[in-house]
């Protein structure tokens, strides 16, 4: 008999400030005494629970690390239960999970250091039980939870007592209780439609789910793989006809504020993100078709391990080129963009251009890195500026029509 679990979170709310810099998982101890004092609250609120088990891990986790593609916190706890399970079959227990120094009995169950800094921390718990008693079970979460889910006072001094923590506020939630808050601060926050591409990586649908933003991003995902277009700065100025260089900018700059936002989101929950150059025209990812826009997605798409984006713009022979110079452009509140680099001969000539496109955080050392490398392969010193703007038309490489 294989045992199904219905999951869901212990919601631990306190005050911006009032965490601590770690919040490390609790030990064994600590763990049965919070597993204990969760099982009291939610046999308040749940009729029959004594013929279900239930298994708590002692840890605090951001939401980003529980709804993930595959639930795998969640995964992990139900099979750790199951793998206990007596050889006779089911039989309701309280299983606590809790570390062994710092860390858990599966590998990667940890909550994040960093989890701590949120003022919305979560406990994740699995309620356990025989298939044809499930139905009702999730009937009654689903209903009494949103309901009367309030945590007891025992428990509030449970997790004050193990952590530091001071809780204002303790509340069971399901799933799906969780997923409409996200829905909602995410909304509340200017993210419109950042969440629907989440949860089409959380509960998979037949069809691949797109959301198109007013400023021209278009986002497209398809159980746990998000696939975006990246608008080139040259491109961008071709479909921008008749701004000003100073609008140009700043647009521009808009534009990369929120691609980034969106693609730091996907990335927290676990998607693989990969990225799509644009095209000038037809753009194929908006085709009415939803197959066929995520098909050509996958074909010209770069691989997700590619943190930078190559838009060669001159491609000569780099063995003849005396001077080799990396520009980077940077934009307030942003950082750099894009990077420039060009090789000139011995007469002036330019012979090679390109932009490179940090896809990754990790990108902006990596670019210089890779160039004064090549600059050594070749024998050159790497001439670099750094330049708070972005490239004028006819001046970022040298080539006109850039």
């Amino acid at each position: 008999m294989t045992a199904r679990a219905a999951f869901a979170v212990l919601t631990v709310e306190v005050n911006p400030g009032e965490t601590p810099d770690a919040l490390p998982p609790l030990q064994r101890e600590n763990a049965e005494k919070l597993g204990h004092a969760m099982a009291r609250d939610l046999q308040r609120l749940i009729d029959g629970l004594e013929q279900y088990g239930l298994v708590v891990i002692g840890g605090f986790y951001d939401s980003t690390e529980l709804l993930r593609p595959g639930l795998p916190v969640f995964q992990a706890m139900a099979d750790l239960y199951r793998s206990a399970m007596p050889q006779g079959g089911f039989q309701p227990s309280i299983m606590s999970i809790g570390a062994q120094g710092n860390s858990f009995p599966l590998n990667g169950l940890e909550p994040s250091p960093a989890a701590g800094s949120s003022p919305l921390l979560l406990v994740p718990f699995a309620v356990v039980g025989e298939e044809q008693s499930m139905d009702h079970l999730r009937q009654q979460l689903e209903t009494r939870l949103l309901e009367k889910g309030q945590g007891s006072v025992e428990t509030g001094r449970v997790i004050e007592s193990s952590t530091g923590l001071r809780p204002h506020n303790l509340f069971y939630a399901t799933l799906d209780d969780l997923c409409a808050l996200m829905r909602v601060q995410l909304d509340h926050a200017g993210f419109t439609g950042l969440w629907d591409l989440i949860d089409a990586a959380l509960f998979p649908r037949s069809e691949p789910v797109r959301c198109l933003l007013d400023e021209g991003h278009c986002f497209l995902v398809h159980h746990n793989v998000a696939y975006t277009r990246h608008a080139r700065y040259r491109s961008w100025r071709q479909r921008q006809s008749g701004q000003t260089p100073e609008a140009l900018i700043t647009q521009y700059g808009q534009w990369h504020r929120r691609q980034r936002q969106y693609v730091a989101g996907l990335a927290a929950h676990g998607l693989s993100v990969c990225h799509v150059p644009d095209q000038t025209d037809n753009d194929p990812l908006l085709n009415d078709d939803l197959q066929q826009a995520f098909a050509h997605a996958q074909m010209a798409a770069l691989m997700p391990e590619q943190p930078v984006l190559h838009d060669c713009l001159l491609d000569g022979p780099l063995d003849t080129a005396v001077d080799l110079t990396l520009r980077q452009y940077s934009l307030p509140e942003l950082g750099p963009v894009l990077f420039t680099i060009e090789a000139r001969d011995a007469d002036g000539g330019l012979v090679f251009a390109q932009h490179d496109y940090p896809l990754r955080p990790d990108a902006v050392e990596s670019v210089p890195q890779q160039w004064q490398q090549q600059a050594e392969r070749l024998g050159l010193q790497l001439d670099r500026e750094d330049i708070v703007g972005l490239p004028e038309d006819g001046k970022a490489s040298g080539v006109a029509g850039d």
